[in-house]
């Protein structure tokens, strides 16, 4: 989770939610369920370190990290890694991150073109998720697929 790093959410329209919504919202953000400036933040999953270098897709359509292709196990059923085709190193002092929902998810690859080159700083990561717990009917652990990455090389100096 991390602080919008400049122009992702764009102008925040105003809270037209039912008073009991809005109401929630502020009975969790008192008990430290959600941040005091949730509207400024974004969720995205964490891809790509300072110094490695994203890419899609291999011949098989995968995303690679540093030339190693990964198996996206939480990517939602029937995305695909990429609509676009990419390559990027990631600076110093950032981050790249992806949605699960690729095909509507605006995330690193959406600001390619303009500043920061659709990377996130790091001072503005804010924490992890770890659960959803809106909608109620969606309440969940949110897993850390700590293998996707295992076989990924440090990236090259």
């Amino acid at each position: 989770m991390f602080v919008d790093p400049g122009g992702w959410l764009g102008e925040l329209p105003a809270d037209t939610r039912p008073e009991w919504q809005q109401t929630m919202t502020e009975v969790l953000t008192f008990i430290g369920l959600l941040p005091q400036d949730a509207g400024h933040h974004l969720i995205k999953r964490l891809i790509g370190l300072p110094g490695d270098t994203v890419e899609c897709c291999d011949d098989a359509g995968q995303l690679m990290v540093n030339g190693e292709p990964i198996e996206e196990p939480y990517l939602k059923p029937g995305t695909s890694p990429s609509d676009v085709a990419f390559k990027t190193k990631v600076e110093p002092g950032s981050i790249w991150v992806m949605g699960d929902n690729r095909s509507n998810s605006e995330d690193s690859r959406a600001h390619l073109g303009q500043p920061g080159g659709g990377m996130v700083p790091i001072k503005k990561v804010v924490g992890r998720a770890f659960v959803v717990l809106w909608p109620a009917e969606r309440i969940k652990l949110l897993n850390n697929p700590e293998q996707t990455f295992i076989d990924v090389p440090a990236p090259a100096p």
